[in-house]
C-alpha cells in the first residue's frame, strides 16, 4: 500500500524524510488557512441541503465547455426534419464514462444504476420526437466486441433473421457499420474509461 511504499523508499534512499516533512507541512496549513480543523460536521448540518442545488450551474459550465471543431453546415441539426440519426461508440450509452472518476467511488461507478440523475447521448437524442434515432455500440471502451443490447430493442426481425442464418455481421463493429450505412447523421461517441489517478497512467505511447 501506499504506507509501505513510502517506507520502502525511504530505506532505499530513492525518498527523503525531509522532502516527505516539507509537503506534509503545506497541507497541515493549508488545512488550518480553511478552518478544516475548527468545522463543526453533524448529521444535521444546514449546508446539507446545498448538495445537488447547484444542477443548473453544473450543466451551464459543461455546456460552455463543449468545443466545436469544425461545422460544415450540418449543425445545429434540424428539428423539422426527420433525421435518420446512429448514435454509436463506447461512450454512446453509458452514464459511467461520461462522469468518469471520483464519481460514487475513487475509480468510478460500477454501474449506470449507480445514478439518481442523467441521461446518456441515445436516451438524450432519443427523446426528440421529430428524429429517427437508433443505436449500435461499434466496440467497448478497450476497443473490443460490445454488447449491442441497446441496438437489439430497435432490431427489425429481418435482421435477426439474417444473424440466425450467418448472413449477417458477425461483429459489434460491423454491425454498426451495417446500420451507419443507411443513416443520414452518423453520431460517434468515443472517450475512455472511468478512473482517477495511478490506475489510468498510459505506461506506453505506442
Amino acid at each position: 500500500g501506499f504506507r509501505d511504499g513510502i517506507l520502502a523508499g525511504i530505506q532505499g534512499h530513492r525518498l527523503f524524510e525531509w522532502r516527505l516533512n516539507q509537503s506534509t507541512e503545506r497541507v497541515l496549513k493549508l488545512k488550518e488557512t480553511l478552518n478544516m480543523y475548527h468545522e463543526n460536521l453533524a448529521i444535521e448540518d444546514p449546508n446539507l441541503a446545498m448538495i445537488g442545488s447547484d444542477e443548473p450551474a453544473v450543466l451551464d459550465m459543461a455546456q460552455q465547455s463543449l468545443i466545436l471543431a469544425e461545422n460544415d453546415g450540418l449543425l445545429p441539426l434540424s428539428l423539422n426534419t426527420r433525421h435518420k440519426i446512429l448514435v454509436t461508440g463506447p461512450t454512446s450509452s453509458s452514464l459511467i464514462h461520461q462522469s468518469g472518476g471520483w464519481t460514487g467511488q475513487w475509480q468510478g461507478a460500477l454501474s449506470d444504476d449507480w445514478f439518481a440523475h442523467g441521461s446518456t447521448v441515445f436516451d438524450a437524442f432519443s427523446r426528440e420526437e421529430a428524429w429517427d434515432v437508433s443505436c449500435s455500440c461499434g466496440v467497448n471502451i478497450l476497443g473490443g466486441e460490445c454488447d449491442d443490447e441497446v441496438s437489439r430493442q430497435k432490431t427489425f426481425f429481418i435482421e435477426e433473421i439474417e444473424e440466425w442464418v450467418g448472413r449477417g455481421p458477425s461483429t459489434s463493429i460491423e454491425r454498426a457499420v451495417k446500420a451507419a450505412a443507411s443513416k443520414d447523421v452518423v453520431l460517434v461517441c468515443v472517450g475512455e474509461e472511468a478512473y482517477t489517478e495511478k490506475p489510468g497512467d498510459i505506461r506506453s505511447m505506442e
